[in-house]
């Protein structure tokens, strides 16, 4: 993996809980290969200490969070398509009972003129 040392500056730069070992934070970097592709990588940067408590490197180690972005993107599409699909069947029951009441009082309209043609009068 080829990194540009500019990049590597401002990640560290960026992500200082990160370069002091701490736990609680597992910066999420994207990151290009020689060869042109793509992988996202979670970085985590121990401090190594000499006996005088004093940082004398890091030790950075990569894990590839290619699959698991891979399996979320699906995920979230498989989310969105689920979403769209329920908004899709609650449209087709909102319509249905719409056109039912529609219907229903369209009916009971029809009734009163009939009664008022007759020359009755309901209350209803």
């Amino acid at each position: 993996m080829h990194r540009h040392p500019s990049k590597w500056r401002r990640l560290v730069a960026s992500r200082p809980a990160a370069c002091k070992g701490s736990p609680d934070t597992d910066p999420e970097v994207h990151y290009r290969r020689k060869d042109g592709t793509d992988f996202w990588a979670s970085v985590f940067v121990s401090p190594v200490t000499d006996k005088n408590g004093d940082v004398v490197q890091n030790f950075v180690s990569f894990v590839d969070l290619t699959k698991h972005k891979r399996a979320q993107a699906r995920d979230d599409m498989l989310i969105n398509e689920l979403n769209h699909r329920v908004k899709n069947t609650l449209a087709i029951v909102q319509s249905i009972v719409w056109q039912a009441l529609h219907a229903r009082q369209a009916a009971r309209i029809d009734r009163a003129d009939e009664f008022h043609v007759a020359g009755r009068h309901i209350d209803r």
